[in-house]
C-alpha cells in the first residue's frame, strides 16, 4: 500500500490517507530503524480526517534482553504509542518491527499488536511483545512514525493491506 525510507535528518515518516476501506486490516513493518542520536524510542500517532490523534493511547508490553533482563509494564492515557525502546546509533544498533492493526473500523478501541527486535545503545539486544489500544471510534486514515527526540538516521517502513 505504501512505503517510506528515511533520509538522514528526516523528522518523521508520516503516512497520510493510506488506511482505506480497500483492506480489512494492515500489517506494518519497520527495518533498520535508527535514530540520529542514541537511546531513543520509536513512537507513533494515528491520523484521522482532522489530523494527528494525541491522546488516549493505552499500552502493555513484555521485553526480554540478551543480558538476561526482562521487563513488563503498561501505560494509560498516553499521547503516543511505542514499538522500539532505547535504540542506539553505533555499528549494528538499530531496530526492526512488525505490527498488525485494524484502523478503519468504527469500533472502540483500535488495537495494534507488535513484535520488535532492536539493539540498544549499550549493544544489548531487546525483544518486545506488546499492544497499543486507541480508545476512539474515529476511523483512522494514516500513521506518523518518529523518534522520542531527534531525527531519523535510517529506516524503512512498509504498510501492507490484508483482506483475510
Amino acid at each position: 500500500v505504501a512505503q517510506m525510507t528515511a533520509s538522514d535528518g528526516d523528522s518523521a515518516l508520516d503516512f497520510t490517507d493510506v488506511f482505506t476501506s480497500d483492506y480489512k486490516r494492515y500489517v506494518i513493518t519497520g527495518t533498520d530503524c535508527r535514530p540520529s542520536t542514541d537511546q531513543k524510542n520509536l513512537i507513533f500517532q494515528y491520523r484521522d480526517a482532522a489530523g494527528l490523534n494525541t491522546s488516549t493511547y493505552h499500552s502493555a508490553f513484555f521485553s526480554a534482553d540478551t543480558n538476561g533482563g526482562t521487563g513488563s509494564g503498561h501505560a494509560d492515557d498516553q499521547t503516543v504509542g511505542l514499538v522500539l525502546n532505547n535504540i542506539g546509533t553505533n555499528g549494528t544498533e538499530s531496530g526492526n518491527f512488525i505490527a498488525y492493526l485494524d484502523p478503519i473500523t468504527s469500533n472502540t478501541p483500535k488495537f495494534m499488536h507488535y513484535r520488535s527486535y532492536g539493539q540498544m545503545q549499550d549493544a544489548t539486544a531487546r525483544t518486545i511483545f506488546g499492544g497499543v489500544a486507541y480508545n476512539d471510534a474515529t476511523v483512522m486514515t494514516g500513521i506518523k512514525w518518529y523518534w522520542s527526540s531527534g531525527n531519523w538516521e535510517s529506516g524503512t517502513i512498509k504498510i501492507y493491506g490484508v483482506n483475510d
